[in-house]
């Protein structure tokens, strides 16, 4: 796992190089993992390369480049005061999932005058992540004292490869500085589709 973090972040920082930035980009994310049962937070730090066409009816901007993405869901159940028929059948089960994600993109400006911050962003991504669940759970209970929860965990942690569609809106706030919305849609080979809404902060380099 650890390799797999270094290769991701020098993948990261490489492909960087090789566009020759022209913007930087932080994100703020809110994540709903599959069907919503877990929501999460992330981060997103992106650099892209305008590939230079001149602007015109139908094409704003085209731009290319990568992000590296953090993020993390929990689904906690209670654990004090439990009950056999808590865990039955009221109290969720643990989940817990966490990941890296490299993301190579190409991002799509159709208009260059009226909603000139309107883009769309599609690509591939290859990222490691971490899950676990409860498998089980029950309690153990001793006189006078509080219930405590037993569970057995089941752990899933790899590489994951997949895509990602982002669409947002930006809005210049300096002469080089941006902020905007965005939000996100994303799957993988294990079917995993998360939804993601977010804010981001940008600056042009030139």
């Amino acid at each position: 796992m650890k390799n797999l973090k270094i290769l991701l972040i020098c993948a990261a920082c490489f492909y960087s190089k090789l566009c020759i930035s022209q913007n930087v980009e932080l994100s703020g994310l809110y994540i709903s993992f599959g069907s919503g049962d877990i929501l999460g937070y992330g981060v997103g730090a992106g650099m892209t390369k305008d590939l230079g066409k001149k602007p015109r009816l139908g094409l704003g901007q085209l731009l290319v480049g990568g992000e590296m993405l953090f993020e993390t869901g929990t689904k906690e159940p209670k654990i004090e005061n439990t009950t056999a028929n808590d865990i039955a059948y009221n109290e969720p089960f643990f989940r817990h999932v966490s990941g890296n994600t490299l993301w190579a993109k190409a991002v799509y400006h159709p208009f260059h005058k009226f909603l000139k911050g309107f883009y769309v962003g599609v690509g591939p991504t290859i990222g490691y992540w971490k899950r676990s669940r409860e498998k089980s759970a029950g309690i153990r209970s001793n006189e006078g004292e509080p219930s405590v929860r037993l569970s057995v965990l089941d752990f899933d942690n790899g590489v994951t490869i997949g895509y990602r569609l982002s669409g947002g809106i930006d809005f210049r706030v300096l002469r080089k500085m941006y902020i905007g919305g965005r939000m996100d849609f994303s799957n993988n080979q294990k079917a995993e589709i998360n939804s993601t809404l977010g804010l981001r902060l940008g600056y042009r380099m030139n």
